[in-house]
């Protein structure tokens, strides 16, 4: 892939300037997993993302893989477990164990990014004052249950097997 093919994937999606600064650090690491690994399938749905929550997630999926490889750890993507139809972000087979790693980024409420904006176009600053996060805890929760479904997930582990949600959540 070339700068100018991401950055066209990144306006698509509605990325904006901060994106596209960040566009030549995460072609480096696209095309490090282009040519050492079998994440095709993870490319293709970053280069398919038609909206910035989708786009987002699948560059953590891009940046969790590349650290593996960086490391020379093979992830395997859109795994499956007997019996669930649904696929599993990575399967990291480590020695004996199966490990099962489900990611989610959950990013800032639409409200709150609304408000943001709002401010910036009025004052060209903005605060925002949080005085509970229940409504945060409340969004992990959800997510955590959402991704942990027993469509990927066996309800029964064997002992070689290790099933993981990864949740993130820095924007919040």
């Amino acid at each position: 892939m070339k700068l100018p093919e991401l950055e066209k994937i990144i306006k698509a999606s509605s990325g904006g300037c901060n994106a596209l600064e960040y566009a030549p650090a995460l072609l480096e690491k696209i095309n490090c997993l282009t040519r050492k690994s079998c994440c095709s399938p993870l490319l293709k749905q970053l280069c398919a993302a038609k909206e910035q929550g989708d786009f987002r997630g699948r560059v953590l999926e891009v940046n969790f893989a590349h650290c593996f490889e960086s490391k020379s750890y093979f992830l395997q993507y859109g795994a499956k477990q007997a019996n669930c139809s649904g696929d599993i972000d990575f399967l990291w087979e480590l020695d004996d164990l199966k490990i099962y790693i489900e990611l989610k980024h959950l990013g800032q409420d639409k409200n709150t990014k609304d408000s943001i904006l709002e401010q910036i176009n009025k004052r060209n600053y903005s605060a925002t004052f949080i005085e509970g996060d229940e409504k945060d805890i409340y969004r992990l929760q959800s997510d955590f249950l959402e991704k942990a479904s027993t469509k990927k997930f066996r309800t029964t582990l064997t002992d070689d097997t290790i099933n993981l949600v990864a949740i993130d959540c820095t924007e919040l």
